[in-house]
């Protein structure tokens, strides 16, 4: 056997280890990495639904969904793609900072099980909250996921559903 096939021989064996590699921490990325977990609250809420344009698309631009008094508005920060973290913001109207308890989102597909992808927000200004989120790759080739924002006040829990679409 001459060098240049031993060569090659090493350089396809280290092709394929770069390629398990690559597939496991695609796996591990996939799982639910929100920095903290969050306990679900103890007692009972008066639940607030709030209404969004569900044709909206916050990796595009900010998405907003309200009630009678309360705004939550949602945005991820471009570029938006499965397996890397991008940021989130949730910014609220309508409603003292001081009352605000927890802001929580979570990330479905509708009609999938994407595994769970929870994510807890820290406080980043009045009204502001921020998260760094990171979204399974869809085996399906879909790309169109719902987040369902909730906020929970004192024994109110305002809850709202916006689109993503991830690239």
């Amino acid at each position: 056997m001459n060098i240049s096939s031993r060569l090659r021989r090493l350089a396809e064996s280290r092709a394929v280890i770069w390629l398990f590699l690559l597939i496991a921490i695609a796996y591990v990325l996939s799982f639910d990495n929100s920095s903290e977990p969050t306990p679900e609250p103890k007692h009972t809420f008066n639940v607030v639904s709030l209404v969004g344009d569900p044709d909206c698309n916050a990796a595009l631009r900010r998405c907003n969904a309200m009630s009678d008094k309360v705004l939550i508005g949602l945005q991820a920060k471009a570029p938006v793609r499965a397996l890397r973290p991008f940021d989130v913001t949730i910014n609220l109207t309508g409603l003292a900072s001081e009352r605000i308890d927890q802001v929580r989102a979570e990330f479905t597909m509708k009609g999938m099980q994407m595994g769970q992808s929870r994510y807890a927000f820290r406080r980043i200004g009045n009204g502001l909250w921020s998260a760094a989120v990171t979204l399974p790759v869809c085996t399906s080739g879909r790309s169109d996921w719902v987040a369902t924002v909730y906020v929970y006040a004192g024994r109110t829990l305002y809850e709202a559903r916006m689109p993503l679409t991830v690239q």
